[in-house]
């Protein structure tokens, strides 16, 4: 119910660019203590500033056209990628380089990144790279190449290009469309995949942030075997008989609350 009313409330904003808490308390139906919660869980997503009374939509942010998906899809089970990301952003050691994914769990890590000092984070996600990019005691580089509309995030050969820069990355924080147990993660967009492969040939480890709701989720694109992930942290819904297949396979599990 909760994460459906967070996904409401962010296509309001996206028309309206601002909301009031009261109006959509009465709205909703609900009390305005609840809607103060959905507003305060979309400001650590990054996708609003909460005011007096209401919260507005990040400027930078303000989409065009397909960009909406994306910050639709950042308050769809906003609850479990909150708790993901702050389990997995705790295994981040101050002065890593890390790689961070494209997707709307990895930016979910965004606030708690925010915190680390020192840290090297590599990325292609344009929104990433922005909020990441005003902290001044982090260096952020944003890899090139042809932008993706619907996610702001760079692809192509030109991406491709830019990774080969780096040698080493201490950790891969990588998400996906899907996770099939058997195989690993999963993604629809085949330009994704030479790109993700090389991620994880460079990473000391791979951390696969994913939510419940992907786990059984098939798609073409194998972009890391499972055998290559380090580390999954997902929430209390995944399926006990998918995370003991990920255990028998010698990945580390970590279900957050």
């Amino acid at each position: 119910m909760q994460n459906d009313r967070i996904r409401q409330i962010m296509t309001i904003l996206l028309q309206e660019k601002k909301v009031i808490a009261k109006d959509l308390a009465e709205r909703f139906g609900v009390s305005l203590e609840s809607i103060r919660r959905d507003l305060s869980q979309l400001e650590r997503q990054g996708a609003v500033r909460k005011f007096y009374g209401g919260a507005a939509l990040v400027e930078e942010l303000l989409p065009d056209g397909e960009a909406e998906i994306f910050q639709v899809r950042l308050a769809e089970h906003g609850r479990e990628k909150q708790a993901i990301a702050r389990t997995a952003a705790a295994l981040i050691g101050d002065g890593e380089t890390v790689y961070l994914d494209s997707g709307t769990t990895a930016a979910a890590l965004i606030p708690y990144l925010k915190e680390r000092p020192g840290l090297t984070v590599i990325t292609r996600s344009l929104r990433s790279a922005a909020q990441l990019g005003m902290c001044e005691h982090l260096t952020v580089y944003c890899l090139g190449g042809a932008v993706k509309v619907d996610t702001l995030t760079n692809t192509g050969f030109m991406a491709q290009e830019c990774l080969n820069f780096f040698s080493h990355i201490d950790t891969a924080i990588l998400s996906g469309d899907g996770l099939v147990p058997q195989q690993g993660v999963v993604d629809f967009g085949m330009e994704n995949l030479s790109f993700k492969r090389s991620v994880v040939e460079r990473a000391g480890r791979v951390l696969v942030v994913i939510d419940s709701s992907k786990f059984g989720r098939t798609a073409h694109c194998l972009t890391c075997p499972t055998a290559h992930i380090t580390t999954l942290v997902t929430d209390s819904g995944a399926p006990a008989e998918a995370l003991a297949a990920l255990r028998t396979q010698a990945a580390h599990v970590i279900v957050a609350e």
